[in-house]
């Protein structure tokens, strides 16, 4: 027999995070940050998977969620404890400067770079962008402003992997 409270966590995942891979949800991660009064120094960082869309074509959904799993369980093992792994491959890496962000970017993009899309021999490839600040004041429109820098990081990055390959963006 379960106890209410077990019912309730389990309630309580279902509205914060993402069924397939369990990765919290944005309003989660807001949440979280502004409940525990993040106004020190953290990282938010945004993965985008190369040519998605593609994986789901050419292998079928079933591998793309997959490959979405196996995303999600890498960037778990690749940060910290009381680090938050978001859906969207969002990465919230507390008391983190720019320093640290590097170095955690770094291990993101290394673990990211060995998983396999099943089938095939090819792994993923990614764009990793992120922002560090030591000035959040708790708001959700600070909250936006930061995801908005960080998403921008990444385009610049996923830019200038298109640059590199010889490829128009399509943005």
């Amino acid at each position: 027999r379960r106890s209410i409270i077990d019912i309730i966590d389990e309630d309580q995942k279902k509205i914060y995070s993402d069924e397939l891979t369990g990765a919290y949800n944005r309003r989660y991660l807001f949440e979280k940050i502004v409940n525990a009064n993040h106004s020190n120094d953290f990282t938010l960082v945004m993965v985008d998977v190369h040519r998605f869309k593609e994986i789901n074509d050419k292998f079928g959904h079933a591998v793309g969620d997959k490959v979405l799993m196996a995303i999600t369980k890498n960037l778990r093992e690749s940060v910290r404890e009381g680090d938050y792994v978001g859906d969207e491959f969002l990465v919230i890496l507390n008391h983190c400067d720019e320093s640290r962000a590097k170095q955690a970017v770094q291990r993101i993009r290394a673990g990211l770079s060995h998983v396999k899309i099943d089938g095939s021999d090819d792994t993923v490839s990614c764009d990793v962008g992120h922002v560090t600040t030591d000035e959040y004041d708790g708001t959700e429109n600070s909250f936006m402003a930061l995801l908005d820098a960080a998403d921008k990081a990444m385009y610049e990055e996923k830019r200038l992997h298109y640059t590199q390959e010889g490829i128009q963006t399509p943005w």
